[in-house]
């Protein structure tokens, strides 16, 4: 096990988990702008960000790659597969946010991605599935972090939904055809509230499953295509399918788009 592996296992993990708070700040809540179409601004981000790796391609060495070298600029439709599923899982997380809360939400989605990726490792077709070495400690371990994302989401539902979770779900609620939206839990709206937590749980389940299947199609990804070399593609599959889907949605709601406030800080969103 190499320490540059675990630490850049470290870093995806905080990257992960930090990638959605942006979205929580004044500017992006006051504009009131549905998570769908911010979810677009992301996707440009993770475009931009996975283009300007390539000037770096030459000072990087890749040992898969025919012959052995330095990495090389190339296109697969696997990688292009990559970005849709990330546009799906972040999606999702934009949504569950502002109905069941970035703790719970996370917690939920943390717990989703990784039984997804355990069984995808474990039980998955072809070059996905790998050999367990010690079953006991791997069975182990995924319960460790099942328990962790429990807690964690368990923990976020003892607080309330500020004023920014209040304007988001106020935006999904017209957008699934509700004129108010979903308000916090008062004796008046209880059931509504309560309908807006299950949606957002099932939004953070899904988040999940799209998240812990995002690297399958690389396991099928073959020499000098692998590695960082599966990025460019990966991020104009995401910035494209990204941009549609904010568009078609736009085009049925007709909503706010935010440009002004929610580019940059949707664009930071999807380099983190």
């Amino acid at each position: 096990m190499q320490p540059v592996g675990i630490l850049f296992a470290i870093l995806s993990a905080v990257f992960n988990g930090s990638f959605v708070a942006p979205s929580k700040t004044k500017p992006v809540q006051r504009a009131k702008t549905h998570p769908i179409i911010f979810n677009s601004y992301v996707c440009l981000g993770v475009l931009l960000s996975n283009l300007l790796t390539m000037p770096f391609f030459p000072l990087c060495y890749y040992p898969k790659s025919q012959p052995p070298g330095h990495v090389q600029v190339v296109w697969t439709w696997l990688g292009v597969a990559g970005g849709a599923l990330f546009v799906l899982s972040a999606a999702a997380s934009f949504i569950a946010v502002p109905l069941c809360g970035l703790s719970v939400g996370q917690g939920i989605w943390s717990g989703s991605a990784v039984l997804t990726g355990f069984l995808w490792g474990a039980v998955g077709p072809g070059k996905i599935r790998k050999p367990i070495k010690n079953i006991p400690a791997t069975i182990g371990a995924v319960v460790l972090l099942l328990l962790g994302g429990a807690i964690v989401a368990f923990a976020g539902t003892f607080s309330e939904p500020d004023e920014s979770d209040e304007e988001q779900m106020q935006a999904i609620g017209s957008a699934l055809g509700s004129d108010d939206g979903y308000k916090p839990i008062d004796k008046k709206e209880e059931k509504k509230s309560a309908g807006g937590f299950v949606f957002g749980v099932l939004a953070a389940i899904t988040t999940g499953l799209f998240g812990g299947s995002i690297l399958a199609p690389l396991s099928y990804v073959d020499g000098e295509k692998g590695g960082i070399a599966f990025l460019p593609s990966f991020g104009v599959g995401a910035g494209v399918l990204g941009a549609l889907l904010g568009i078609a949605f736009w085009l049925y709601q007709r909503g706010p788009i935010g440009l002004k406030a929610c580019l940059p800080i949707g664009v930071l969103c999807g380099v983190l």
